[in-house]
């Protein structure tokens, strides 16, 4: 079982203890059940958070490595069309680990790019 079928199971089986206490009347213990759905939900938006930080972290480290590429390519190319191009990469780069680096700061983790970064 994966884990978004284990949380689901684990939400579907507090759902049903809840439905449980609110039929036979125990608002104590449905009130109980109901901050162990809450604790639940507030771990689950923790474990999302941090996925999302390793993918920031995962993505600057590629930028980080495809930057590398470039300035060895610039220091073998002799071009100076390809250099430009190369240049022009390198500055897309610059911005978007800049962009992940600062929300990684700021910890504003919204909706990240599926995929990936291009370089020109």
């Amino acid at each position: 079982m994966n884990g978004a079928a284990r949380r689901t199971r684990w939400t579907d089986d507090w759902l049903d203890l809840y439905n449980y206490a609110a039929a036979i009347g125990d608002e104590e213990w449905r009130l109980s059940i109901l901050h162990q759905l809450e604790a639940g939900e507030t771990l689950r938006e923790q474990e999302l958070l941090e996925q999302r930080r390793d993918q920031l972290r995962h993505d600057l480290e590629e930028i980080s490595r495809q930057m590398e590429d470039i300035y060895h390519r610039l220091r073998e190319e002799e071009s100076g069309s390809m250099r430009s191009s190369l240049w022009n990469a390198a500055w897309q780069l610059k911005k978007e680990r800049a962009r992940l680096a600062s929300l990684l700061r700021a910890g504003e983790l919204g909706p990240l790019r599926e995929h990936g970064h291009q370089a020109g």
